[in-house]
């Protein structure tokens, strides 16, 4: 029987064209199996169509790159001595704890990059004023209050923070080490931490070309098994 299964590079001692994989099969049925893996891997690679932006939750993922590993394309198919079953699936790829096809497939809760922070750093430009308040007055009776100012200049303008609040901030370059951390710390107050968790929706497309291929296998073992 053929099964969907995720594979990274090692699986490849698992192809058909090894000797262990001959000796453990008959001709009959490793030709049936074979027949079933390639099947199976044709499905799944043509739901995956070659487009621009990314595909609507539940709908098989887009592609994006003609690279000839790094891509949800590079699908492979081989035979589990162990189970003595076809096995097909996506070759991981990236870095990510969470392999790409298999986030894809199964949807995950992912960390990534907040984009709109930015690290600021010495002899670059950086915010070094945020709805300050400086200076004081008196009032009629002669105690002191804090008058509210702006750190206003050519470089001062509105931005919304991730909250969603409006907020006057002022940019200039950074000359110091605890400039450079005042304007982090503004960064971060303006739009958060530098990774944030966001929820990735399934988009499967093996499971699917599995369920299509499941209607051949039988006639594919009345044929050649």
């Amino acid at each position: 029987m053929a099964k969907s299964r995720l594979l990274d590079v090692s699986f490849k001692q698992f192809f058909y064209d090894r000797q262990a994989v001959i000796d453990k099969l008959d001709k009959q049925r490793l030709k049936a199996l074979r027949t079933a893996g390639g099947w199976s891997r044709t499905t799944a690679r043509r739901r995956i169509r070659r487009r621009k932006g990314p595909s609507s939750a539940g709908e098989s993922p887009h592609a994006h790159t003609s690279h000839p590993f790094a891509t949800l394309k590079n699908i492979q198919f081989g035979f589990d001595t162990l189970r003595e079953e076809a096995v097909v699936g996506a070759i991981g790829f990236g870095k990510a704890e969470v392999p790409v096809p298999k986030a894809l497939e199964e949807g995950a809760t992912l960390q990534r990059q907040n984009p709109k922070r930015i690290l600021r750093a010495v002899g670059k430009s950086g915010e070094i004023a945020i709805d300050e308040t400086r200076g004081k007055t008196r009032d009629s009776s002669g105690r002191f209050l804090t008058k509210h100012t702006r750190v206003e200049n050519a470089s001062t303008k509105v931005v919304t923070d991730y909250r969603g609040k409006k907020r006057r901030v002022t940019y200039a370059i950074l000359h110091t080490p605890a400039q450079a951390q005042r304007a982090n710390a503004i960064n971060e107050d303006l739009y958060g931490p530098l990774e944030i968790a966001g929820e990735l929706e399934a988009r499967p497309y093996m499971e699917p070309a599995m369920k299509l291929a499941a209607v051949e296998f039988p006639d594919l073992y009345l044929k050649e098994g």
